[in-house]
């Protein structure tokens, strides 16, 4: 990872996810960060192992978390060649849970209503099952680490802007997160990964 301070927000997320809980048998990943178009706040690269955080990003750290929710969702519940989150049974209540938030039902309503080729496929992209996992997975190590960092950059994501005249919720709000946390909690129980002290 970035020496410094370019380092220091993934050091931040890593560390968060270090005490909410363990995981499988991962990859090596190297993490770099460089400079990314606006709207792009990082990625994962599966083939070159790598995740990149915009050096632009005002939430570095979510945006580490994010990344790991993909890297997680490949290698430590599922197979490098297919996300659990879409293909794995075991996730099924998760789905069920994510699918059931208001968020995600705004996400539906707005994609079968906006006809303007950049935000439709936006939002296309917003209710990928991958795409919901990782947000998910993010949203939950900030809920479960209690991280005051954490919790600012996602509070970032879910400001409404004065004027906005279109609010897409990319984040769940807490209560709309319970149910979806619990399954997250479940399904981390059953791997045997749990680290903070679970309910």
């Amino acid at each position: 990872m970035p020496a410094g301070p370019g380092g220091d927000p993934i050091r931040l997320a890593l560390d968060a996810i270090d005490r909410v809980h363990r995981d499988g048998a991962l990859p090596r990943i190297v993490v770099r960060r460089g400079l990314l178009r606006p709207s792009r706040q990082g990625y994962y690269d599966p083939v070159a192992s790598q995740v990149v955080v915009n050096d632009a990003t005002t939430r570095p750290a979510l945006t580490m978390l994010h990344e790991t929710g993909h890297i997680i969702d490949l290698y430590g519940l599922g197979t490098s060649d297919a996300f659990a989150s879409v293909v794995e049974a075991e996730l099924n209540d998760w789905r069920r849970a994510a699918g059931g938030t208001q968020a995600l039902q705004r996400l539906t309503e707005l994609g079968q209503t906006i006809v303007e080729p950049d935000k439709a496929r936006y939002l296309r992209y917003l209710t990928m099952v991958e795409e919901i996992w990782a947000r998910s997975y993010a949203q939950y190590i900030v809920t479960r680490s209690a991280e005051p960092e954490l919790q600012r950059q996602l509070d970032m994501v879910r400001q409404r802007r004065p004027g906005q005249t279109l609010y897409i919720p990319r984040q769940r709000e807490d209560g709309d997160f319970v149910s979806v946390a619990a399954e997250i909690d479940r399904l981390f129980q059953q791997q045997g990964w749990i680290v903070w002290p679970s309910p």
